[in-house]
């Protein structure tokens, strides 16, 4: 965070904060914390990123769209210790990228926003270490529990901006061949970019450009600007020459709020969409790799009808055959001369028996080479799909994250149409219509979408059912079971919540889960079904294995849902 912008920050928070309590502590996800105040102007809303790349804190833009989370022990801690404390002060002591919250009974919380170094430090009377978020080993003496708090060390080779003089930094700059933001402790880039961009237009020293704008930042005069959203996206203490201010009444803390969730939300769409672009290329890989092993199995396949004609020609000529050297020398039952042609001998096998066996190489040579024709039809039509779904991916790289969230999604469900197992897990108890992007991964599971929107996915082993019962599968999703042996998972969406399955996604999951399972070649197979809400684990048990509060049973012929179609 830039440090300037921390300083305006901190003094904003202190004039809007100080007074008001603490009323709850919000861990959104492990970098991300939401404290909530109530103060008698209104309700007041702090966030914390702690995220190492790029710590800060602000007011949030916006609500949480993410999962969810129960509170870990250090926010568990933080609500527990400075619940209902009122805050006294919010500053910003010294030149480092620190900010101070001091709460009543003598409680403070120190905010540490280096890159790389961003942490939480909980303090007690007498400003001793009581917990920090994160304990590393180069700072774990001086953030032990119990001992004093000590900020951390400074560079001594860089100039503090609240003390150094226009001259000083010019000498600096000429001394060295360091620009500006090495020159000046806690500089951010565009800060420092705009000082000499601004220098140069004005033809005087960057020196003075930066005890000027410095000077305005520390008086107050100064407004935070924000570029707005976009890839050349920037954030300022002070607004540049010719631009107007964000937004008129925008503070400090709600700009610099908008600017890191703005960043955050984009960083996250790009890792979505390079994460589904490597998974992507990987599966374009995967099943290339298996194209090219159909091939080969069709290539042992090809010309079945020479296994029936040596069969036929063993038997039409059994009394003239001649063994020699391995082979057999067979009269050629469709050539008119009865030319003798050589067929592979097997030794110890009489003439009948030979001439069966190659009647039946015949028979499993037409039935395997129609099967890897027909598998390598459905593994061209999904390397077709993999690419155009790469291609379409490749068209969002652009797009803004707002806008390129719901093409993504979309781009998702297709896939899921063409039975792809990505963006299966829910969305939660309000069921947002586009989720926030998370790691791009393809589940371990099989998906047969249904036109009905209640696909059936079944899991594969052990842990891709634990993953699909207790991650993927919503409370009200239907969940199923071959009865008394081992098996696969099953799960039928249930999107609208209905009170039970419709019939024929229920015969068709019921088949697939006896289909999946160590029951397979039974004529007739009992299959469990519920609600997923009433799946528990087994406490120490193996991955996937549950026991059902409820349940009820259902007879079917074991069979293997349809594959899905191409989707266009």
């Amino acid at each position: 965070m830039d440090n300037l912008v921390l300083f305006q920050v901190a003094n904003d928070l202190n004039s809007t904060l100080a007074g008001s309590v603490l009323r709850e502590v919000r861990e959104e996800d492990l970098h991300r914390f939401r404290l909530l105040f109530e103060h008698p102007d209104g309700n007041r809303s702090l966030l914390i990123s702690m995220r190492p790349e790029s710590p800060w804190i602000g007011r949030p833009a916006g609500r949480w769209q993410g999962r969810k989370r129960g509170p870990s022990r250090f926010a568990a801690l933080l609500a527990r210790k400075l619940g209902s404390s009122l805050v006294e002060r919010v500053a910003k002591p010294g030149p480092d990228r620190i900010c101070r919250i001091d709460f009543s009974h003598h409680h403070s919380l120190i905010l540490e926003l280096t890159m790389h170094r961003a942490n939480i430090v909980l303090l007690g009377p007498g400003d001793m270490v009581q917990d920090s978020l994160r304990t590393p080993p180069s700072a774990a003496d001086r953030l032990a529990p119990g001992t004093l708090y000590t900020f951390p060390g400074l560079p001594h080779h860089l100039l503090f901006p609240e003390s150094c003089t226009a001259g000083e930094i010019d000498h600096r700059l000429e001394q060295s061949a360091d620009r500006l933001r090495r020159t000046v402790f806690g500089l951010g880039r565009s800060a420092a970019g705009a000082i000499e961009a601004d220098s140069r237009e004005r033809g005087i020293s960057p020196g003075t450009v930066c005890r000027e704008r410095l000077d305005q930042v520390f008086s107050g005069q100064a407004v935070t600007w924000y570029s707005g959203p976009g890839p050349a996206a920037v954030l300022l203490p002070w607004t540049p020459e010719g631009e107007r201010p964000d937004r008129p009444d925008s503070r400090p803390a709600a700009v610099a709020g908008r600017y890191h969730e703005d960043l955050e939300r984009a960083a996250r769409f790009t890792d979505r969409v390079d994460g589904m672009s490597a998974l992507l290329r990987r599966e374009i890989r995967r099943a290339a790799a298996l194209s090219d092993k159909v091939r080969r199995d069709m290539k042992r396949f090809s010309d079945p009808d020479r296994f029936r004609i040596w069969g036929e020609a063993i038997l039409a000529g059994i009394s003239v055959v001649r063994r020699a050297g391995g082979e057999l020398l067979v009269p050629d039952p469709y050539h008119p001369d009865g030319e003798l042609f050589a067929i592979p001998d097997k030794a110890g096998e009489t003439l009948p028996g030979i001439a069966d066996s190659y009647f039946g190489m015949h028979r499993r040579a037409v039935r395997g080479l129609a099967a890897a024709r027909k598998r390598e039809d459905r593994i061209s039509a999904r390397l077709n799909d993999l690419n155009r779904f790469l291609d379409e991916l490749a068209k969002l790289q652009g797009e803004e994250p707002v806008e390129g969230l719901a093409e993504l999604h979309r781009l998702e469900e297709r896939m899921q149409r063409a039975g792809f197992a990505v963006g299966l897990a829910p969305a939660g108890r309000k069921q947002r219509a586009v989720p926030q992007p998370g790691k791009a991964r393809l589940e371990g599971v099989r998906i047969f979408p249904r036109e009905d929107r209640c696909d059936i996915l079944v899991g594969r082993d052990g842990k891709s059912n634990a993953r699909l019962t207790f991650k993927l599968a919503a409370p009200d999703d239907f969940w199923l079971h071959a009865l008394g042996v081992t098996g696969a998972h099953v799960v039928i969406r249930n999107p609208e919540r209905k009170g039970s399955p419709p019939e024929d996604a229920l015969q068709v999951a019921a088949a697939a889960a006896a289909w999946y399972s160590d029951a397979r070649n039974q004529a007739q197979v009992d299959v469990q079904w519920t609600r997923r809400k009433y799946v528990r684990k087994v406490r120490k048990g193996a991955p996937g294995t549950v026991i059902l509060k409820r349940f009820e049973t259902i007879r079917v012929r074991p069979n293997a849902p349809e594959p899905p179609q191409t989707v266009t």
